[in-house]
């Protein structure tokens, strides 16, 4: 049986974003996931953003009250079923075959922990991050740790 992937997206006022960030995921190559968005008490339209993605892998779940993205993604965390977890947040956008990627990687390696790079687009700029190569430090660890 091929592992299940729960990805955990904390959201808070995002109707204008969520759409786009939660079908990004929910294309993805590798399709045994679970997608589990926590919102942390949105006041705009996120909630029927939400409810109008038809897709059964899609769960939905909304705090009693505002406690803020690392609750949220906790809270996330213990509703998953998935062998694995991966955080996402509510304005990202993968790339659709970042979580096949992934999981071969930590199959294959034996890794504890896989993470990538980002492009980070605004207001006149693309620019990608880290700007660093994680192989040119010592500790690596506390690269990650310190700078992530």
């Amino acid at each position: 049986m091929e592992v299940i992937v729960s990805v955990v997206i904390p959201v808070y006022n995002r109707e204008k974003l969520i759409k786009n960030s939660v079908e990004s995921v929910l294309n993805q190559t590798f399709k045994n996931i679970e997608v589990i968005v926590v919102d942390d008490c949105s006041a705009d339209g996120t909630v029927d953003v939400l409810r109008a993605i038809k897709d059964d892998r899609l769960k939905y779940y909304c705090n009693s009250r505002n406690q803020g993205a690392n609750y949220s993604r906790n809270y996330g965390i213990s509703k998953s079923v998935g062998k694995y977890i991966a955080f996402h947040d509510s304005d990202d956008i993968w790339e659709e075959n970042k979580l096949e990627i992934f999981v071969k990687t930590i199959e294959q390696k034996n890794c504890d922990v896989v993470f990538s790079g980002m492009t980070k687009y605004g207001k006149g700029y693309k620019r990608y991050l880290p700007t660093y190569n994680l192989n040119e430090f010592n500790n690596k660890y506390r690269q990650l740790l310190l700078q992530n």
